[in-house]
Parts: C-alpha cells; structure tokens; sequence
C-alpha cells in the first residue's frame, strides 16, 4: 500500500471522531496519532481533495462568521465502507529504519564514547516518552473515574484507544530496561566498552 493510501485511510479514520477542518485533522495527528503514525502536512489537503472527488467525505460548512473560513469535512457512508474493508485487510509488513540501533549494531568502530552518549540519550528519551504516556493515562483515567477497564461487548472508541496508550506504555517500559541494561553492559566499565 502506498503513503498517499494510507495518509487517506488515517484520515478517514481520525474523521470517524467527526467533522473537522484540514486543520483539525493535523492537529488530531499531533495530539494522538504521533505516538506511532506520522503523516506529512503537505499530503492532508490533496488527500482530502482526493477522498472528496471520489465521495468518501464530504464538504459540511465553514468555520463560524468572523473566523478564519475553515472547510470542515465529514465520513459519507462510502467512506466508512470503504475505511471497514481497508480495516479487515491484514496490515502489510512495515519496514524499519532506526538510525539509533544501525549505530548501535555497529558500535565497535565508533569513536571513544559515541555509543555511549547515544545509549544515555537514548534511555533519557524512552524515559520522558513513558512519562507522557503515563501522564495521559492518569488524565483520562481521571477524567472517567477511575482506572480504565475493558468492557464486555461492544468496545468503544476509548476501549481502543486505551489498548494503543497500554501498548505504548508497555513498549516504553520495555525500551527503558533495555537501554539501561545495555547502558550498564556496554558502558559501566571503560575497559569493556568498545568504542564505547
């Protein structure tokens, strides 16, 4: 599937939420969805165009009199149609770069003490990541009253949306004892540390 397929399928999904401006749905993407999806602010308004052309949102109004004119776009039954089939179709295999890790790998050649900077770095990081996350589940769990539970039946929005913040709370906590019991092979011993 291509990077314009999908900047669509994202946003056909953020617009499940309901009507938003191109606007809105780029900041839905930097409050919620950047923890594990990043999109390019210069593929929304031709995919929204796109998407429009082919009747899968459609135009509801503009921002208020006195405001800056926003078009606002909503899911038509077609685009939820065609967002559920996307949404049954196993996801593709994704590729992965991560520059930390490539450096990582290959640590022997580096110079006296980069690895050892990008470990402290990098568990710093995973440590502030975690944070957040952990911060946002006390808000929402705040917000609902307490810890938030899975229910039975039908689950809604929340009930997925907390199983993603569980997931990054739990990747994080993983990233965390890693990078510090790597920190610790690596780097708690001058002598044992190779370009460390």
């Amino acid at each position: 599937m291509s990077r314009t397929e999908n900047t669509s399928y994202a946003i056909l999904g953020i617009l499940t939420m309901g009507a938003m401006s191109g606007y809105d749905i780029r900041r839905q993407l930097d409050e919620s969805l950047i923890f594990f999806w990043s999109e390019s602010y210069g593929q929304i308004y031709p995919a929204l165009k796109r998407l429009a052309g082919e009747a899968l949102i459609a135009p509801t109004g503009a921002a208020k009199a006195g405001t800056r004119a926003r078009q606002t776009f909503a899911i038509t039954d077609k685009g939820r149609l065609r967002l559920a089939q996307w949404l049954a179709e196993p996801p593709g295999r994704q590729r992965y770069r991560n520059e930390f890790l490539l450096k990582l790998f290959f640590g022997r050649s580096a110079p006296p003490g980069a690895v050892c900077g990008h470990l402290r770095r990098h568990l710093a990081e995973e440590r502030q990541v975690l944070a957040t996350y952990e911060k946002i589940r006390a808000g929402i769990e705040a917000q609902h009253g307490g810890a938030i539970q899975p229910r039975r039946g039908r689950a809604t929005d929340l009930d997925y949306w907390r199983a993603m913040l569980n997931h990054g709370i739990a990747m994080r906590q993983a990233e965390v004892a890693w990078s510090a019991e790597t920190f610790e092979s690596l780097c708690a011993d001058a002598g044992k540390a190779p370009g460390g």
